[in-house]
């Protein structure tokens, strides 16, 4: 009989923590900054991150040279002189949110992300506001926010001396799935 209590008891443990984790490798991640000259604006669709609402965990990384440009000069000059991604090649976030939302029931929430910003090797602590959408398998994820380039030690391009795309506008969107087991 205690075997039985004990087995049923690791089973529903089993079954509390299944579902909790949702994933994708194909998170969109757009970054805009108005410029004079050209504005600089960037796309990549293949950021993985993860969502734990059990640990209430959130980790993303993104590959620098997975972002493409408009103008293949751009693209090269932001690799190679600003970004420096061969010293540099992730971009990563890693934070906690204080909601519980392992307990709702299907819907939209707001939750603001607390973590460390992890760009041109030099982490930042940032509070980042996102939407989510609990859906049955998979979690959907809106979010905008600002970054510094001089948080990061990124040397922006200067026109006539002024330095531009120092606030960079960061959208992120995707969909991300529900691990199984």
């Amino acid at each position: 009989m205690k075997y039985n209590v004990l087995f049923f008891f690791i089973i529903f443990l089993n079954l509390q923590t299944k579902g909790q984790i949702f994933k994708t490798d194909k998170l969109s991640v757009h970054f805009f900054a108005a410029a004079p000259v050209a504005d600089i604006d960037a796309l990549t669709n293949y950021a993985n991150a993860s969502f734990d609402l059990k640990r209430k965990e959130v980790k993303v990384t993104i590959q620098m040279t997975s972002f493409s440009f408009k103008k293949a000069l751009m693209q090269q000059h932001f690799n190679e002189k600003y970004i420096e991604s061969d010293k540099h090649p992730l971009a990563s976030f890693k934070g906690s949110f204080k909601d519980n939302l392992s307990d709702k029931p299907d819907g939209t929430y707001v939750i603001y992300i607390e973590g460390k910003f992890n760009l041109h090797g030099v982490e930042v602590n940032q509070v980042i506001p996102c939407k989510i959408t609990i859906q049955k398998n998979q979690l959907s994820v809106n979010s905008s926010f600002i970054l510094n380039t001089r948080d990061f030690k990124i040397e922006p391009p200067k026109i006539l001396t002024k330095p531009i795309g120092e606030k960079i506008e960061v959208t992120v969107n995707g969909v991300l799935h529900k691990v199984s087991g």
